[in-house]
C-alpha cells in the first residue's frame, strides 16, 4: 500500500495518460508527436510514423528533439520495448510513450494467439487477450512518463449507439476509465461561399455528438478548449502551465548500447604427438 500525494510540486512537468481515438489520417499521430520527447511503439505493418518525418513547424515540443520510433512486429516486442525504454526514461531522454496504435497491436496479439492454438477456443482466446491488455495498461502506466494510447474509432451502430476506441470486449471501457484524458480526433473543413477553407485537425476534448471524450480535470475542465486545435503545448497553455519551464533542460544524448561481453574459454595447449617407445633389444 502506498500513500498518494494530491499536491504535486509547483511548476512540475505533468505526467498524464491519454487515450485518443479517431479515423485514419485524423491527426492522431501528428498530435502525439508534439508531446515531450516521445517514443513511438508503432505497429510495423501500419507504418503510421510517416507523418512524423516532416512535422509542421511547431509540431515538436522541443524543436531539436525528434521522436524515437520502434516498430512492433511480434507479440513479445512490447514487453522488450518497455524494458529497453526504462533506462531512457530514467535518463530523461524519453518523457512520453505513444502506442500507435492499440487497435493494430490488439489485432497482432489476437492473431498470434490464434496461431498458437490448433483448435482455437475463442472464449479462452479473448479472455487471454483481455488479461494481457489489462496487464499491459498497468505496466505502461507505471513507467513514470506520459502514456498516449492511439486507437481507431468504432463508429456508432444499432448495437452500440456511442462511438469510441476500437478495442475488443470490455477493455475499451476499462481503458477509457483508466486514463486521465479521452480525446476524439477528427478533421473538419468549412465552406465560405464557394470556397473551401483549409482542412482543420481537431481534438475534441468533450463528448462530441455520439463520440466519447472527457477528462478528470474537475473544475479545470472549463479551461480546456473544445475543439482543441494545435499541439500538446496548446493543451498545456490552456491549463495554465509555463511551457518554457516544462521544457526544462536540453535533451541528453542517447547512451550508446554496449555489446555484451562474452567470456572466452581458456585456450588449450595443442595435443602432443605421442611417439611409441622402441621395442627393447634382446639381451
Amino acid at each position: 500500500m502506498r500513500e498518494i500525494n494530491l499536491d504535486p510540486p509547483p511548476d512540475a512537468a505533468p505526467t498524464n495518460t491519454f487515450l485518443i481515438h479517431g479515423d485514419s489520417r485524423s491527426g492522431k499521430t501528428t498530435f502525439a508527436g508534439s508531446f515531450p520527447r516521445p517514443l513511438f511503439l508503432a505497429d510495423a505493418t501500419e507504418g503510421g510514423w510517416d507523418s512524423l518525418m516532416n512535422p509542421p513547424e511547431d509540431g515538436l515540443f522541443e524543436p531539436s528533439v525528434k521522436p524515437l520510433v520502434w516498430a512492433i512486429e511480434t507479440m513479445t516486442d512490447m514487453a522488450e520495448a518497455m524494458a529497453k525504454a526504462a533506462p531512457l526514461i530514467a535518463q530523461g531522454r524519453v518523457k512520453t510513450i505513444v502506442i500507435d496504435s492499440l487497435t493494430f497491436y490488439t489485432d497482432l496479439y489476437l492473431a498470434s494467439l490464434l496461431r498458437l492454438q490448433g483448435k482455437p477456443d475463442m472464449r479462452q482466446i479473448y479472455g487471454t487477450l483481455g488479461n494481457h491488455l489489462r496487464d499491459l495498461r498497468v505496466q505502461m502506466h507505471g513507467l513514470g512518463c506520459n502514456i498516449v494510447w492511439l486507437a481507431l474509432t468504432k463508429h456508432p451502430s444499432e448495437d452500440d449507439p456511442m462511438g469510441g476506441p476500437m478495442i475488443p470486449g470490455q477493455q475499451a471501457a476499462k481503458f477509457m476509465a483508466g486514463v486521465h484524458y479521452v480525446f476524439h480526433a477528427r478533421t473538419h473543413q468549412e465552406k465560405r461561399g464557394q470556397e473551401l477553407l483549409p482542412m482543420q485537425f481537431q481534438i475534441r476534448t468533450r463528448k462530441f455528438m455520439s463520440y466519447i471524450a472527457g477528462n478528470r480535470l474537475g473544475a479545470l475542465a472549463a479551461s480546456l478548449p473544445d475543439p482543441l486545435v494545435g499541439t500538446y503545448a496548446t493543451l498545456l497553455d490552456a491549463l495554465g502551465y509555463d511551457i518554457d519551464a516544462v521544457r526544462g533542460k536540453p535533451v541528453p544524448p542517447v547512451a550508446p548500447v554496449r555489446a555484451p561481453v562474452v567470456a572466452r574459454a581458456p585456450m588449450l595447449a595443442p595435443p602432443r604427438r605421442v611417439v611409441p617407445a622402441a621395442p627393447a633389444k634382446p639381451l
